[in-house]
C-alpha cells in the first residue's frame, strides 16, 4: 500500500514541501525551477508537462518522488499527477497512489472525499446506505447496499456488495475488517454507488476498504 503510513520525518518533509508550494502560489514550474536552480531531469520534465495547472514547485514533486511515489516509474508518476490535476486532488492531502501486483496504479481517497466530489458536481441529490443481513438472523451480516440519487437522472443508482467478497481478516485480528466489518462493507457499497452515479468525477478513485492488501 502506498501512502498508508509515513514516519514523523516524512511528515515534517511533507509539511515543508507544502509550505514551499504555498509560498510559490501563482508561479509556474518553469519559474520555480529557474529560481531554485533545480535541474530539469526526466521526472521534473514529465511533471512540468502533465501537471502544470497544479502549479506544484519542482521540490514538491521531488518529495513525492522520494516518498509516497518512490516505487513509481517516471511515466507512472506523470500519470498520477495528471489524474490529480484533472480531478482537482491535492497529492499530499487528498490522495495516495496504490500499485497492485500486476503493476496497475490506482488512486486511493477517503470516502468523505468521494462524497465531496459528488456534491461538487451540482447533481448530487442524496444517498442511503444500509446493511444486508440474513432475514431470520439479523445479527448475521451478509453485505451492504447503497442507493445514490442525482437531480438530473430519474432512476437511482444502486450498488450491493457481499461481505465475503471483500472481508480481509488479519492474523492479529486487529485490522479494520476485524474490528468494524459493518463500517468497512458500507464504505465499499457507497463508493461503488457513488462511482456509478458520478463517473466523470470519481472514475479511477477507490477507498482503502476496496484496495487494501
Amino acid at each position: 500500500m502506498y501512502g498508508g503510513h509515513v514516519s514523523e520525518a516524512e511528515t515534517r518533509e511533507f509539511r515543508t514541501a507544502k509550505e514551499l508550494r504555498d509560498s510559490g502560489a501563482g508561479k509556474s514550474f518553469v519559474e520555480v525551477l529557474a529560481e531554485r536552480g533545480i535541474p530539469s531531469d526526466t521526472t521534473t520534465s514529465l511533471a512540468v508537462k502533465v501537471a502544470g495547472e497544479m502549479k506544484l514547485p519542482a521540490v514538491y514533486v521531488e518529495v513525492l518522488r522520494n516518498n509516497t511515489c518512490r516505487d513509481l516509474s517516471d511515466a507512472e508518476l506523470a500519470l498520477f499527477l495528471t489524474r490529480c490535476a484533472r480531478k482537482n486532488l491535492d497529492p499530499f492531502e487528498d490522495v495516495a497512489v496504490w500499485k497492485d501486483s500486476t503493476g496497475k496504479i490506482a488512486l486511493q481517497v477517503r470516502i468523505d472525499k468521494m462524497r465531496a466530489l459528488s456534491r461538487s458536481s451540482g447533481y448530487f441529490a442524496g444517498r442511503k446506505v444500509e446493511l444486508i443481513t440474513v432475514p431470520e438472523h439479523p445479527e448475521q451480516l451478509l453485505g451492504a447496499r447503497c442507493t445514490v440519487t442525482r437531480t438530473d437522472v430519474p432512476e437511482p443508482f444502486v450498488a450491493e456488495v457481499l461481505l465475503k467478497e471483500f472481508y480481509k481478516p488479519t492474523r492479529s485480528g486487529e485490522g479494520p475488517w476485524d474490528r468494524m466489518p459493518e463500517t468497512m462493507i458500507k464504505k465499499v457499497a457507497e463508493s461503488h454507488a457513488l462511482r456509478a452515479a458520478f463517473p466523470e468525477e470519481l472514475a479511477g478513485l477507490y477507498t482503502e476498504a476496496e484496495i487494501q492488501e
